[in-house]
């Protein structure tokens, strides 16, 4: 994260416990277990997860981060900003497109 969490969420007992970041961190130093907990990235604040998860999480995120990379790379466009709300192309595409020219 490029800066600190308001809180952080983890599992005790089947229930999640607010700490503040700095409580958290003290923590994590004292007992090593806090080492082992995988955590998301939600509404500027942590919350522990499970496994799945934390794949999950990170898979969709590495995911967008690859197309927009390859988007960037290869200038793809998107249709949808040349269509109307029915789907129907806009005006002007059609009165410049070069079938229309005489």
């Amino acid at each position: 994260m490029k800066y600190a969490p308001r809180k952080v969420y983890i599992k005790e007992s089947g229930r999640y416990v607010e700490l503040s970041y700095t409580d958290f961190c003290r923590r994590r130093e004292s007992d090593q277990t806090y080492m082992d907990k995988l955590f998301i990235p939600i509404q500027g604040c942590l919350l522990e997860v499970v496994r799945e998860q934390y794949t999950d999480f990170y898979r969709d995120k590495e995911r967008w981060r690859y197309l927009k990379k390859l988007d960037t790379k290869n200038s793809l466009l998107s249709l949808d900003g040349f269509t109307d709300s029915e789907g129907k192309l806009k005006g002007s595409l059609i009165k410049n497109s070069p079938m229309n020219r005489s």
